[in-house]
């Protein structure tokens, strides 16, 4: 901001110089003349008047002339000299008055140019793209933020997640600030959505996914399905008729739709429709991959759908929960590395049963970035699972790059992939990856401490 504000006043500055210059130097060069012109008039009045002076003078000793005449015509050489004087410094007065009222429209010039400077910065802080320019700094310095988080250890993690906080509050602030300035900004208005939904501020995330759907109708599926998401977390994850509306929508649009998949098997499952929450839930699995983050949980919830069903004299033909991810399985994947563990609460851990649970390996030394990453709930636990390269966040960054690992298991009440003081956390480390067919008993992580 401080390198934006420079360069308008350098802009400033060399307006000034090209618009005021030359009537400067026109009004200096006219001063100098009337004064060369003064000087050189005095200069001629006075040589006249000893001439005329040596005349008479040489007139009075030849006797051409009287003393009394003399005496006349040096008075009245005198008093031509003066009123001769006299003149000139009207003139030079005259010139001095000429300068000033030639200053008058180098005045005007400049406070007319300030009043269209003034104006127009106002005019672009309005209608220009400053407020656009301001929330790409915010970005820049939330994911600046964000990359030093995952390069720092432990001891600074923490005065960097409170940067983080601000960061992402100075970046709502300026996404509000551009969406009143371009309401027809469709990408600001998305953005300022998401950013709020993922720091629990489900009424401004819906107002926001709300009027992108009034400003454009087709080929919106998915804002409409993370609107359906809003309204279900803001309703404490409960399917309301308004959300199971949305989601119809959005899988007659979109039938993989994963979000759509998701509330539409949470809908069937409050509803005790049990079948129908796993079909829709096995779909969903059959998109994503069976061992990802999402499908892992998924499957948490196929398993007491089969339960209930089982209690209720109803019969699933749907295949056991161990073939199911043994069959979807992708032979790159069962034949990679791969990291068993066993995740439970340990004693005197507070948290409620829908809070979220990371868990994930990372390298021991070097980049605290996570290779590999599940995510749950804390109802879910205690669970084992398979950590491999299917949950990886980018191909480039898996468990191929490291030979041993650090694991992490975090409770998030807030949902924030990155650490908050009073989340719930456990490491374990250095460990190694062990190929499918060299599985040994799973790594325990007992979450038991409290981030300060």
């Amino acid at each position: 901001m401080t390198l934006f504000y420079v360069g308008v006043a350098l802009l400033v500055i060399l307006t000034l110089l090209f618009v005021l210059w030359p009537l400067i130097t026109q009004s200096r060069h006219r001063e100098q003349d009337v004064t060369a012109s003064d000087s050189v008039r005095q200069s001629t009045n006075v040589a006249l008047y000893h001439d005329h002076l040596a005349d008479i003078q040489a007139s009075l000793a030849s006797g051409s002339v009287t003393q009394e005449q003399f005496d006349a015509l040096n008075a009245e050489l005198e008093r031509n000299l003066l009123e001769d004087s006299a003149v000139s410094s009207g003139d030079h007065e005259s010139g001095a008055v000429s300068s000033v009222n030639r200053r008058k429209p180098v005045v005007f010039f400049s406070l007319l140019l300030l009043i269209v400077l003034v104006a127009a910065a106002l005019l672009y802080g309005r209608l220009g793209a400053y407020s656009s320019w301001q929330v790409k700094q915010a970005l820049d310095e939330r994911y600046a933020l964000e990359q030093d988080f995952v390069a720092a250890d432990a001891s600074q993690q923490g005065q960097l997640q409170a940067k983080i906080i601000i960061a992402n509050q100075r970046l709502i602030t300026r996404l509000k600030a551009d969406v009143s300035n371009h309401p027809d900004n469709l990408q600001t208005r998305a953005l300022l959505a998401r950013t709020t939904a993922g720091m629990g501020d489900y009424p401004t995330a819906i107002e926001q996914f709300k009027a992108i759907l009034e400003l454009e109708s087709e080929g919106v599926s998915s804002i409409r399905a993370e609107l359906a998401q809003a309204l279900f977390l803001q309703m404490n994850n409960s399917v309301s008729p308004e959300v199971q509306s949305l989601v119809d929508e959005v899988l007659v649009e979109d039938p993989n739709n994963t979000v759509g998949l998701s509330l539409s098997g949470i809908g069937a499952f409050q509803s005790e429709d049990y079948a129908t929450a796993i079909s829709f839930w096995e779909k969903m699995i059959a998109i994503e991959g069976a061992n990802s983050p999402n499908s892992i949980a998924l499957q948490q919830g196929i398993n007491t759908a089969r339960q209930r069903m089982a209690a209720a004299g109803q019969v699933s033909d749907t295949a056991s929960t161990a073939s199911t991810l043994s069959a979807s399985q992708p032979e790159s994947v069962t034949s990679g590395p791969q990291i068993p563990v066993m995740v439970s609460l340990g004693e005197g851990v507070t948290a409620a049963p829908e809070a979220t649970v990371f868990i994930y390996a990372r390298a021991w030394q070097g980049m605290k970035a996570p290779l590999s990453i599940a995510r749950m709930q804390v109802k879910d636990l205690p669970v084992t699972l398979l950590l491999n390269n299917s949950m990886s966040m980018a191909p480039s960054m898996n468990l191929n790059t490291a030979a041993e690992f650090e694991l992490v298991a975090r409770i998030s009440p807030s949902g924030s992939p990155v650490p908050q003081a009073g989340d719930w956390q456990v490491t374990l480390g250095p460990v190694t990856a062990v190929t499918a067919d060299n599985v040994s008993s799973a790594h325990q992580l007992v979450i038991g401490s409290q981030l300060p």
